[in-house]
């Protein structure tokens, strides 16, 4: 049985070596030191983009294995930087826990900020001093533990909450967005929302919203093939041509100004 998928969090080194497998992909074999002082040697998936500098923290996603000649490794498949979490990613995160709702959440924030996630996993008697109300040290203990057992994949998750929060997709879509693109999940859908449409549940229309209010231009050529593939699969007739002026219609409803 496969080793749980997990993620951590290392300060990165250096690069020992580089080389490209069969299929021509590059894998870097890194080396990096944890928060405890440990070093780590990572076996890592390499793409045209990526640059690790020497000195910063990053967030490796994968598992650990045994190597038959040099014992324990993590083997990455992606990493991201360590970035700092948002307000809204960090409460709806706590929100997940047994016994949190927005409120409490919302004070543990407002009490720890940024920590938040680990004082309550770690320290739940004090978040229940900061919570106070209904919030007692037992109720604290039963989010804390729920927290521990959600670790491995922590900050991942709560990025990819800060992207989807109240946008109506399905309760499971952050997790199927990890196993799909790993702890780049949230960096990829930033990129282009759109790429969550493989997903049951995840329509255009719902979609597109994130992406127009993340900012993405309404008449990008990307855009208009799209509300066009839209306004075709709505028709429910059975027809297999459409006319140019019934997409140029659905193009207009979706996209005001843009040429067609």
């Amino acid at each position: 049985m496969p080793a749980t998928l997990e993620e951590i969090t290392a300060t990165f080194d250096r690069e020992r070596i580089r080389f490209t497998n069969g299929d021509d992909s590059a894998v870097a074999i890194l080396e990096a030191t944890s928060g405890d002082g440990a070093t780590i040697i990572i076996k890592a998936d390499v793409g045209v983009d990526d640059q690790l500098v020497a000195g910063l923290e990053y967030r490796f996603y994968g598992r650990w294995i045994t190597h038959p000649r040099h014992g324990k490794q993590f083997q990455a498949k992606t990493y991201v930087k360590v970035e700092p979490h948002n307000r809204t990613g960090i409460i709806r995160y706590l929100m997940q826990c047994p016994h949190v709702g927005r409120v409490s959440a919302s004070k543990l924030w407002e009490k720890f900020g940024g920590q938040a996630v680990r004082i309550l996993r770690e320290q739940p008697d004090v978040a229940a001093c900061a919570v106070g109300g209904q919030f007692s040290a037992a109720r604290a203990i039963e989010a804390a533990t729920y927290l521990e057992q959600e670790k491995a994949i922590e900050a991942t998750t709560i990025d990819l909450m800060d992207v989807l929060e109240g946008r109506g997709f399905p309760r499971n879509t952050g997790k199927r967005a990890v196993a799909e693109w790993g702890n780049r999940a949230a960096e990829l859908i930033r990129r282009n929302p759109y790429l969550l449409m493989r997903f049951r549940g995840c329509g255009f229309l719902r979609t597109d919203q994130l992406y127009m209010d993340m900012g993405g231009r309404p008449d990008s050529l990307k855009r208009q093939a799209l509300c066009a593939w839209y306004s075709i699969a709505q028709d429910n007739e059975g027809h297999t041509w459409h006319a140019p002026s019934a997409i140029e219609v659905g193009l207009a409803e979706q996209i005001a100004g843009a040429t067609v």
